[in-house]
């Protein structure tokens, strides 16, 4: 009797113990081990403070343990923080991402951020002759200027195009909106040389309507009522210097010569590249803040639209 319960016994706990050993296999089985580790990107170039995150793989995606973590060697060239690299000083450094004891790396190099260089102004200093011929804007054959005048609360712009005793002139001005308004547009041809009084004799053309009509023998004046102003016999200086840090000509005084007078400025400065005059700044009570840009030496063409003679 006592055998027969110790058979019992046994055949019970054997029993006991295959259903332990089966359920203990089953679960292992269900573990399944990492096999590999990849990183979007095995290498990195950044400048000091410059950030990029990588990102881990494991593989495969059911993998029982796939939590990543993240290192860096040597320290203080970049630091890593769930992926995200980031250069800290110059030098080259290696971040490993380890999941279920599988490991990738990626090699950081960490550069100093590129300087922009510096641009440095051309020095020019014109001579005496670039200097009168550049203040004496007649002597030059062909030349684009644009004007800005600031008198008051009143702009006005003026463009010039000049060839070789041809001109066409613009006006603007700041219309209500504050938009640039075109207010007058004129051509003109000096013909013949100063006169005693002052004047040039010349062909005048202007709009009536849609139709240019043309007034020969047009004695046009430095000043006059229809706004027509002659550029002056020049621009003096009185005690001009070069502004090495503004790279342009100044001066606190000057004068604007007329053929029959001359208007004062306060200040005035001037800028030159190549040679020639580029830019004029000039203030004064009369005048007001005037800017002159010059260009397009040379290259200016001016076409006389078809008119109507009038006053021949």
């Amino acid at each position: 009797m006592k055998r027969s319960i110790f058979r019992t016994a046994a055949a019970l706990f054997c029993a006991v113990a295959c259903v332990c050993g089966l359920a203990a296999c089953a679960k292992d089985e269900q573990k399944k081990a990492a096999e590999n580790i990849t990183l979007s990107k095995t290498e990195l170039a950044l400048e000091i403070g410059g950030e990029e995150t990588l990102t881990a793989t494991v593989t495969p995606e059911d993998a029982s343990e796939k939590t990543v973590t993240w290192s860096v060697s040597p320290t203080g060239i970049a630091t890593v923080s769930d992926g995200k690299v980031t250069a800290v000083a110059e030098g080259s450094a290696t971040v490993t991402a380890t999941a279920g004891g599988k490991s990738a790396t990626c090699s950081v190099t960490v550069k100093a951020p590129e300087k922009t260089p510096e641009i440095v102004p051309v020095r020019y200093t014109v001579t005496k002759e670039e200097w009168e011929t550049a203040m004496n804007l007649e002597s030059i054959p062909n030349l684009t200027i644009r004007i800005l005048s600031v008198n008051g609360t009143e702009v006005e712009y003026r463009d010039l195009f000049y060839d070789n005793g041809k001109w066409h002139d613009l006006f603007s001005e700041n219309g209500p909106d504050g938009a640039k308004e075109l207010i007058s547009e004129h051509y003109y041809q000096i013909t013949g040389g100063k006169t005693e009084t002052g004047t040039y004799p010349g062909d005048y053309y202007y709009k009536e309507g849609n139709a240019w009509m043309v007034q020969k023998n047009y004695q046009f004046v430095y000043f006059d009522s229809d706004g027509f102003i002659r550029f002056a016999t020049g621009i003096v200086f009185d005690d001009f210097r070069f502004n090495e840090e503004k790279n342009v000509y100044e001066c606190e005084k000057g004068t604007i010569q007329m053929p029959d007078g001359s208007i004062g400025i306060t200040n005035a400065e001037a800028a030159f590249e190549d040679g020639k005059l580029i830019r004029v700044k000039i203030s004064g009570e009369s005048v007001g803040d005037i800017t002159m840009e010059v260009s397009d030496y040379g290259t200016t063409t001016v076409n006389l639209p078809d008119a109507t003679a009038v006053n021949a």
